[in-house]
């Protein structure tokens, strides 16, 4: 457990909601609680009995007080994404090629054929090493550091959503900001914009993305 505990520390942790990096060694912490319960409790198994429940029951009503806490205060990435990769679903061409840096939520409802400009789901990509750029505040984020926008305009995506789920104008990230920069892009693609449903906030959100011309 201490080991894995070290290994997450130094791949730099998780951003992300759920604590979903504690979930394989759960089990194991359960079993070292129980042990030691038991080790120090030799003359009073119901004393033992009676703590390892106490913190069983703790454990899983914790466990179902965040997961109601997080129904209503999802993630944003997730929100917007799941409400764009559906509008991309229905609005956009079938054969179309997206690149994005939000490739869970908006990927998986557009089932498109899609680029992870942040490379998780990108061979080369994957493989170009972590940079931080303290005018793009979002490299700072764990496992946001990766891009290469020459390989990505080498694609030639038919549609490229800088930034977030929901889009922007201007980078966030170091893949972004080489594709904005290159001459190419400003010469092949064009701003396209739509509003969308309610956003987690309330109201509605603006969905920006830049289309290729033809």
């Amino acid at each position: 457990v201490l080991a894995y505990f070290l290994y997450v520390l130094w791949i730099g942790g998780d951003h992300m909601q759920w604590f979903r990096l504690l979930v394989p060694v759960t089990p194991l912490l359960y079993l070292t609680v129980t042990r030691f319960v038991f080790a120090n409790c030799k003359a009073q198994k119901t004393i033992a009995w009676a703590i390892v429940m106490v913190v069983s029951i703790w454990h899983l009503t914790n466990g179902v007080v965040l997961a109601h806490k997080g129904g209503k205060n999802q993630d944003a990435a997730a929100w917007h994404g799941t409400i764009v990769g559906k509008h991309i679903l229905k609005s956009w061409p079938a054969e179309s090629v997206v690149a994005l840096n939000s490739a869970g939520a908006t990927a998986f409802f557009a089932n498109f054929r899609c680029i992870d400009m942040l490379g998780i789901n990108d061979y080369h990509i994957a493989r170009t090493t972590a940079r931080y750029d303290p005018r793009l505040p979002w490299t700072a984020l764990a496992g946001h550091r990766k891009g290469d926008g020459r390989y990505v305009l080498g694609r030639k995506p038919d549609y490229i959503i800088i930034g977030g789920a929901d889009g922007n104008t201007v980078p966030l990230f170091n893949g972004d900001a080489e594709i904005m920069e290159n001459p190419e892009f400003q010469k092949t693609y064009k701003v396209g914009q739509v509003v969308l449903s309610k956003s987690p906030g309330g109201g509605r959100f603006s969905f920006t993305y830049f289309e290729k011309r033809y």
